[in-house]
């Protein structure tokens, strides 16, 4: 991903889980609380979204954030 993100000047986001959410380093998305859009980790990582689109003045679009 990072060759295509350098190739095509694209911004790449590799969210990680940290042990202390799960042991396995694995997202929860198994668990009810984190299947839904706006709450849980799929709302953790669309604040990672924001911040890297707010850091960077990345136009909405010009790209796909879903």
């Amino acid at each position: 991903m990072n060759q295509y993100g350098d190739e095509l000047e694209l911004f790449v986001l590799y969210p990680e889980q940290p042990s202390s959410s799960n042991l396995n380093k694995c997202w929860n998305w198994f668990e009810p609380a984190h299947q839904r859009r706006g709450s849980g980790e799929p709302q953790v990582i669309t604040n990672m979204v924001a911040e890297v689109k707010k850091k960077y003045s990345i136009n909405s679009k010009q790209g796909y954030f879903e």
